[in-house]
Protein backbone atom coordinates (compact mmCIF):
# COMPACT_ATOMS: atom_id res chain seq x y z
CA UNK A 1 0.00 0.00 0.00
CA UNK A 2 3.01 2.41 1.30
CA UNK A 3 4.94 1.71 -2.50
CA UNK A 4 1.46 1.98 -4.26
CA UNK A 5 0.77 5.36 -2.74
CA UNK A 6 4.71 6.58 -3.15
CA UNK A 7 3.86 5.47 -6.88
CA UNK A 8 1.04 7.52 -7.49
CA UNK A 9 2.50 10.46 -5.67
CA UNK A 10 5.99 10.70 -7.70
CA UNK A 11 3.86 10.31 -10.86
CA UNK A 12 1.52 13.32 -9.88
CA UNK A 13 -1.33 10.80 -10.15
CA UNK A 14 -2.44 10.44 -6.78
CA UNK A 15 -6.21 11.15 -6.42
CA UNK A 16 -6.31 14.45 -4.26
CA UNK A 17 -9.12 12.92 -1.86
CA UNK A 18 -6.14 10.90 -1.03
CA UNK A 19 -3.59 13.22 -0.70
CA UNK A 20 -4.08 13.82 3.11
CA UNK A 21 -1.88 14.59 6.17
CA UNK A 22 -1.31 10.69 6.62
CA UNK A 23 -0.31 10.72 3.15
CA UNK A 24 2.17 13.40 3.34
CA UNK A 25 3.75 12.03 6.55
CA UNK A 26 4.36 9.02 4.73
CA UNK A 27 5.81 10.41 1.65
CA UNK A 28 7.97 12.33 3.51
CA UNK A 29 9.14 9.80 5.55
CA UNK A 30 9.80 7.96 2.40
CA UNK A 31 12.47 10.65 1.03
CA UNK A 32 14.10 11.12 4.27
CA UNK A 33 14.93 7.39 4.59
CA UNK A 34 15.97 7.51 0.60
CA UNK A 35 17.69 10.95 0.42
CA UNK A 36 20.07 13.34 2.82
CA UNK A 37 17.66 16.15 3.83
CA UNK A 38 18.23 19.11 1.60
CA UNK A 39 17.44 16.47 -1.33
CA UNK A 40 14.65 15.22 0.60
CA UNK A 41 13.38 19.22 0.68
CA UNK A 42 14.53 19.79 -3.14
CA UNK A 43 12.20 16.59 -4.12
CA UNK A 44 9.45 16.75 -1.96
CA UNK A 45 8.91 20.24 -2.80
CA UNK A 46 8.98 19.37 -6.14
CA UNK A 47 6.69 16.67 -6.30
CA UNK A 48 4.01 18.25 -4.24
CA UNK A 49 4.19 20.96 -6.56
CA UNK A 50 3.43 18.56 -9.52
CA UNK A 51 1.16 17.21 -7.61
CA UNK A 52 -1.01 19.96 -7.04
CA UNK A 53 -0.33 21.24 -10.26
CA UNK A 54 -1.93 18.00 -11.93
CA UNK A 55 -5.17 18.86 -9.46
CA UNK A 56 -4.74 22.39 -10.94
CA UNK A 57 -4.04 23.65 -7.48
CA UNK A 58 -2.07 26.25 -7.45
CA UNK A 59 -0.01 27.90 -4.84
CA UNK A 60 -1.62 31.07 -3.83
CA UNK A 61 -1.88 33.08 -0.29
CA UNK A 62 -4.49 31.10 0.84
CA UNK A 63 -3.58 27.22 -0.20
CA UNK A 64 -0.85 25.25 -2.43
CA UNK A 65 2.48 24.40 -1.15
CA UNK A 66 3.63 25.90 2.07
CA UNK A 67 7.70 26.11 2.66
CA UNK A 68 7.23 26.67 5.83
CA UNK A 69 5.05 23.57 6.67
CA UNK A 70 7.40 21.49 4.48
CA UNK A 71 10.85 22.19 6.56
CA UNK A 72 9.14 21.82 9.78
CA UNK A 73 7.73 18.71 9.44
CA UNK A 74 10.92 17.43 7.78
CA UNK A 75 12.77 18.51 10.90
CA UNK A 76 10.17 16.81 12.71
CA UNK A 77 10.21 13.53 11.19
CA UNK A 78 13.92 12.88 10.61
CA UNK A 79 14.49 14.10 14.63
CA UNK A 80 12.19 11.30 15.40
CA UNK A 81 13.20 9.13 13.07
CA UNK A 82 17.07 9.82 14.31
CA UNK A 83 16.27 8.67 17.60
CA UNK A 84 15.14 5.36 16.66
CA UNK A 85 11.51 5.50 15.98
CA UNK A 86 9.36 3.21 13.95
CA UNK A 87 7.98 4.96 10.52
CA UNK A 88 4.89 3.11 11.12
CA UNK A 89 4.28 4.04 14.49
CA UNK A 90 5.93 7.89 13.82
CA UNK A 91 3.19 8.23 11.21
CA UNK A 92 0.34 7.28 14.20
CA UNK A 93 1.38 9.40 16.59
CA UNK A 94 1.62 12.97 14.40
CA UNK A 95 -1.59 11.93 11.65
CA UNK A 96 -3.58 13.02 14.67
CA UNK A 97 -2.35 16.16 14.77
CA UNK A 98 -0.74 19.56 14.01
CA UNK A 99 2.89 20.48 15.53
CA UNK A 100 3.56 23.22 13.34
CA UNK A 101 1.27 25.03 15.57
CA UNK A 102 3.82 24.20 18.53
CA UNK A 103 6.30 26.19 17.34
CA UNK A 104 4.84 29.23 15.12
CA UNK A 105 1.82 32.01 16.09
CA UNK A 106 -1.21 31.76 13.57
CA UNK A 107 0.18 34.96 12.14
CA UNK A 108 3.51 34.39 11.21
CA UNK A 109 2.57 30.63 9.73
CA UNK A 110 -0.21 31.88 7.99
CA UNK A 111 2.14 34.78 6.18
CA UNK A 112 2.89 34.32 2.29
CA UNK A 113 6.26 34.79 3.35
CA UNK A 114 5.90 31.82 5.29
CA UNK A 115 4.16 30.06 2.53
CA UNK A 116 6.78 30.98 0.03
CA UNK A 117 9.77 30.93 1.88
CA UNK A 118 11.24 29.32 5.30
CA UNK A 119 10.91 31.52 7.93
CA UNK A 120 11.98 30.46 11.68
CA UNK A 121 9.43 29.84 14.31
CA UNK A 122 8.64 32.38 16.48
CA UNK A 123 6.78 29.91 19.33
CA UNK A 124 9.74 27.88 19.80
CA UNK A 125 13.09 25.50 18.87
CA UNK A 126 12.46 22.36 16.24
CA UNK A 127 14.65 19.69 17.30
CA UNK A 128 16.33 19.93 14.13
CA UNK A 129 17.21 23.10 12.33
CA UNK A 130 15.67 23.10 8.55
CA UNK A 131 16.94 26.33 7.62
CA UNK A 132 20.62 25.49 6.20
CA UNK A 133 19.19 22.30 3.80
CA UNK A 134 18.87 24.74 0.70
CA UNK A 135 20.47 27.77 1.34
CA UNK A 136 17.73 29.68 -0.39
CA UNK A 137 14.22 28.54 -1.42
CA UNK A 138 13.87 28.68 -4.70
CA UNK A 139 11.06 30.37 -6.49
CA UNK A 140 7.56 28.35 -5.94
CA UNK A 141 6.20 26.95 -8.60
CA UNK A 142 2.52 27.23 -10.53
CA UNK A 143 3.67 25.66 -14.18
CA UNK A 144 6.61 23.69 -14.16
CA UNK A 145 9.20 22.39 -11.36
CA UNK A 146 12.94 21.92 -11.18
CA UNK A 147 13.32 24.72 -14.19
CA UNK A 148 16.95 25.59 -12.92
CA UNK A 149 16.37 26.35 -9.28
CA UNK A 150 17.53 22.87 -7.61
CA UNK A 151 19.69 22.34 -4.53
CA UNK A 152 20.61 18.63 -6.02
CA UNK A 153 21.42 17.72 -9.51
CA UNK A 154 19.53 15.14 -11.14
Amino acid sequence: MKDTLIGRFKAAALPQSEWNHRAHLVVAIHYLQEYPPQEALERLRTDIQNLNLYHDVYTTPQRGYHETRTRVWLAVLLSELKKGGDPDEIVETYSQNDVVRDYYSSERLESLEARLDWLPPDNGILPLDPGGWCPTTPKIFTFRAREGNSCYND
